[in-house]
């Protein structure tokens, strides 16, 4: 036992230092909407249940949990794909007066504000989340929903005219709250950053694209601005992902809101469903578009499982003999640091450290 402790303390440094390149400003950004999309999937069992059922079988507690987790991708989403876009805009266009604030600590304080941000735009929904009784026309049989009631008197009852009338109000309300916090105001402010980012880069491409041999510190602003040119490809695909996934579901919702002529199709069920799956495939896809569109991300993956893989061909029986490797690689680890750091103080101009910025 006090062997295996010695071990998992031995490699946790070198997981942690082997990572160190991957904590950059873009990265949090991007674990923040990682998360957001995980609480999100994690109410798929109740749609599939609830669509099964087609009623609401899981009390009030998990009625406001639920409106709750659907609302933080929404507002999570759009604040983060936001914060992510400007991080982008200042890199790509300010990008010597924006490393002052473009740093970890900064993406830290900045991501809490906007955790505090969606958690004060869910206020109405856990408050206005309720269980509504539906009675059938002309007979007693009855169904409970989960939905957004604006009125805090509603009866537990839909059998007449004015709580329709009140039901009807509320989503109304509720769809341009949601619409507009989640949706509108954040695509517009980040299509602004990515227009001004797409002008900026093609407006240098030239130089951009341009191979130089002859600098080896050209060589480096050369990757450096590739590295920064996959992240800003990344978001972008991102920001466009979002666009066209939700689009449609506001493009039904608003039909049936404002009665279009189209809402009385046959299918209008189809392509409700079609659209309300299209924001958990958003949230299922993410994560790859994150691992493929950064070389960064697959190289780490693939160099940390060469070297659990090494170090499991390495063991041997002796405790001594199988902590060798893992010193021996923290020391090499140590030495490459230092004499790196030393290289880089004797060298002839001041270098600004990079890899947190991109």
């Amino acid at each position: 036992m006090r062997a295996r402790s010695l071990q998992f303390y031995d490699v946790l440094p070198l997981i942690d230092g082997h990572f160190r390149e991957m904590r950059t400003v873009s990265n949090m950004f991007i674990f923040n909407l990682a998360l957001a999309d995980l609480l999100f999937l994690a109410g798929v069992p109740i749609v599939v249940i609830q669509t099964i059922t087609s009623e609401w079988i899981f009390g009030q507690a998990m009625c406001k949990a639920f409106i709750s987790g659907n609302g933080i991708n929404q507002f999570a989403s759009a604040i983060f794909m936001g914060v992510l876009s400007l991080d982008r805009y200042l890199a790509v266009c300010y990008a010597i007066k924006s490393t002052k604030w473009r740093t970890p600590r900064f993406a830290l304080i900045l991501s809490i504000a906007s955790w505090l941000a969606v958690t004060i735009e869910m206020v109405p929904l856990l408050k206005f989340a309720k269980l509504i009784r539906i009675y059938e026309d002309g007979s007693e049989n009855s169904r409970c929903s989960c939905m957004l009631i604006w009125s805090d008197d509603l009866e537990s009852t839909m059998n007449d005219s004015d709580i329709i009338n009140e039901i009807t109000f509320s989503k109304r309300i509720f769809t341009t709250y949601s619409f507009t916090l989640s949706y509108m105001l954040p695509l517009v402010a980040i299509w602004y950053f990515y227009a001004n980012i797409i002008a900026r880069l093609w407006a240098r491409r030239k130089t951009f694209f341009k191979t130089s041999r002859k600098s080896s510190r050209r060589a480096t602003t050369k990757m450096r601005d590739v590295n920064s040119f996959q992240v800003t490809l990344m978001g972008l695909t991102i920001v466009i992902s979002y666009t066209l996934c939700w689009m449609p579901f506001w493009v039904v919702t608003w039909s049936i809101e404002l009665e279009a002529n189209w809402v009385v199709s046959p299918l209008l069920v189809p392509l409700s469903y079609g659209a309300y799956a299209l924001q958990y495939i958003n949230s299922a896809v993410n994560p790859f578009l994150y691992m493929f569109l950064t070389d960064t991300f697959r190289q780490k993956l693939v160099h940390w499982r060469s070297m659990k893989r090494k170090g499991e061909m390495t063991r041997q029986p002796s405790e001594t003999t199988h902590m060798l490797p893992l010193m021996r690689a923290a020391s090499n680890a140590k030495f490459s640091t230092s004499f790196r750091e030393s290289i880089r103080s004797l060298s002839e101009e001041p270098t600004i450290r990079t890899d947190y910025y991109l």
